[in-house]
């Protein structure tokens, strides 16, 4: 049964690698209605060849249009294409291949403007269904150094109104005034903390933070740890649903850049964030504990 669905996915990819066969998908899609044989031809002909309209006669069609009919009935036995009446429209196969393609070329724009970074960073950390959709950077601002990393995160850390969220692999300084909030129970924080030897925090910095951070322990305070030991860390902090900042760490060291990180308040990337940090967060080695019990293992 696998080996007939691969065969055919074979013959459709073959089919569709075709030089024409393309641009009767793209016609089809830019009509936003169903086409017969005659109307995409005389498009094809129009937009791809340079006819003009007045040149294209119903006699010059009938030439032109034999060869398309057979190719347009190809794809229609392939269900890239359907026909009711006589008239043809994307089928499902049509639509994914479209969509597909077009996500392809966002992601290879993204990675060429990006190339050497992709290049010199641990680029396969990133689960692959969420490297599908790396091009949901292209609206994000690219921090070229720790000082603007460290304002960015501080000021815009200072604008929560409802919950941070953190994957690190360093507990590193976050504003007093929301330290102070957390503690009162006005925000939220969620950490997950990328660590060697969990339940264990790792430097005596990060320990006295999150000593301030559980003052006051509440719900919603959410600390989790996964550890680094099969894979390399990525931060992200995202406030609320308004702003993210995300970056990989280097190949070189192992450790993530804080010298280049991507940032911004586009919906999609703050969303492709989000649900980074969430599929992260779910993993099943991920190690939950109570504060009670990550204070114990850490003698605090």
């Amino acid at each position: 049964m696998n080996q007939v669905t691969s065969n055919r996915s074979d013959e459709i990819f073959e089919e569709l690698m075709k030089e024409d066969r393309l641009r009767y998908l793209e016609t089809l899609k830019e009509s936003n209605k169903p086409l017969t044989s005659y109307e995409v031809t005389k498009r094809i002909l129009e937009k791809y060849e340079g006819i003009e309209r007045k040149s294209i006669t119903k006699e010059f069609l009938r030439k032109k249009s034999p060869p398309v009919n057979s190719r347009l009935r190809t794809l229609q036995e392939m269900s890239i294409l359907k026909n009711e009446g006589g008239k043809y429209s994307l089928d499902m196969i049509g639509v994914l291949f479209l969509y597909a393609r077009e996500k392809f070329s966002k992601n290879r724009e993204i990675l060429e403007e990006y190339i050497k970074y992709f290049e010199t960073h641990n680029f396969q950390d990133i689960p692959v269904e969420f490297r599908w959709q790396i091009y949901k950077l292209k609206q994000t601002e690219m921090i070229k150094n720790v000082f603007d990393y460290l304002e960015e995160v501080q000021e815009n850390t200072r604008r929560v109104k409802r919950k941070i969220y953190l994957l690190t692999e360093y507990l590193h300084k976050l504003p007093d005034e929301s330290i102070q909030m957390i503690q009162k129970e006005e925000i939220d924080i969620a950490i997950l903390y990328q660590c060697y030897n969990p339940p264990k925090i790792e430097r005596e910095e990060e320990k006295e933070l999150f000593k301030k951070l559980i003052e006051n322990p509440h719900r919603g305070i959410e600390f989790r740890f996964l550890s680094l030991r099969q894979r390399y860390p990525i931060y992200i902090c995202r406030i609320d649903e308004k702003w993210a900042l995300f970056a990989l760490s280097s190949i070189s060291t192992g450790m993530v850049d804080r010298n280049q990180a991507f940032c911004g308040s586009d919906i999609e990337f703050v969303t492709w964030c989000r649900n980074l940090l969430y599929h992260l967060w779910w993993e099943k080695d991920v190690i939950v504990l109570s504060i009670d019990d990550i204070l114990k293992a850490n003698s605090l």
